[in-house]
């Protein structure tokens, strides 16, 4: 399994590193983070083993596109989301379905279908009257 790294200047001198499961994703994250290094600083992990390896936080393109729209506020938009879309699915974006959980922590339970299969499945934190605009944003 390789891992792609994308690392990113805070700002305040620290680093922050985002993992990817594709090259494209992680250049993608460099061409398009608010403050970078000048240079692109992309590299990569190999992982091996004899049994499956499974990471949470390694992003495929689904994620990183739930991820981009979960950090919009209000009415803002995210400039670059045509582009991404026509970069990372040509085919056109899987049918996202975003519910309010019923709790006092403005969590949204969002899914990814593909074929009319879960493709993937992740919480954001967002306010729960929010939820039909976040859906909209998806979409």
């Amino acid at each position: 399994m390789k891992i792609y790294c994308s690392a990113e200047n805070c700002g305040d001198g620290s680093v922050s590193i985002s993992l990817f499961d594709n090259y494209g994703l992680a250049e993608w994250h460099q061409e398009h983070m608010d403050e970078g290094w000048g240079e692109p600083c992309i590299t990569t992990i190999s992982l091996k083993s004899d049994s499956p390896i499974h990471c949470e936080d390694i992003e495929g393109p689904i994620e990183f596109y739930i991820a981009c729209i979960s950090r919009l506020y209000g009415d803002e938009q995210w400039e670059d989301k045509a582009e991404f879309q026509a970069r990372f699915f040509p085919d056109g974006l899987p049918t996202f379905q975003a519910v309010a959980v019923e709790d006092k922590r403005c969590v949204c339970n969002v899914s990814a279908f593909v074929d009319g299969k879960c493709a993937y499945t992740t919480t954001v934190f967002i306010n729960p009257t929010e939820v039909n605009k976040f859906q909209a944003n998806l979409n």
